[in-house]
């Protein structure tokens, strides 16, 4: 398994970032590839994604989650992976993002390299949408939240 891990820092509160995060439909907003994910139960999840033209789809559960500090998850069919997010305010109205995913390559263009450039786009993109959206819509937005 290879794993691969990244980082940044916001201008928002840790809670907001979470609570963008936790809403798993929307993360085709600023996750490259992702086409579309749909909760099938309370914590699984349909992904369709394309990655270098190869289109695939999984299972996924979520099989951890804390309020404002993490998210985990695992596949249960399709690609093999795991990962977690985790959001820590550094400071008031600035938190640090960690992004890590383990995962089982599924071809020679999956590499590791290409996977860790993919996350810190998925994550610069994360960072401007909090950053970009007024806080007041990202709380109606995910009032349904986690």
């Amino acid at each position: 398994m290879e794993v691969v891990e990244d980082s940044i820092v916001a201008n928002a509160p840790a809670a907001a970032a979470y609570a963008e995060w936790a809403q798993i439909e929307n993360l085709p907003r600023f996750m490259e590839g992702v086409k579309a994910v749909q909760r099938i139960e309370e914590k699984r999840f349909a992904w369709q994604w394309e990655i270098a033209g190869n289109r695939k789809e999984s299972i996924a559960e979520i099989t951890l989650l804390i309020p404002n500090q993490r998210i985990a998850w695992r596949s249960i069919s399709g690609a093999e992976n795991s990962g977690v997010v985790s959001f820590e305010e550094i400071e008031p109205g600035k938190t640090k993002i960690t992004f890590s995913l383990k995962y089982i390559p599924a071809a020679s263009w999956d590499t590791a390299e290409s996977l860790r450039a993919r996350l810190r786009r998925n994550l610069e993109n994360f960072k401007s949408l909090l950053e970009t959206s007024p806080m007041e819509d990202i709380v109606e937005h995910n009032w349904q939240g986690f």
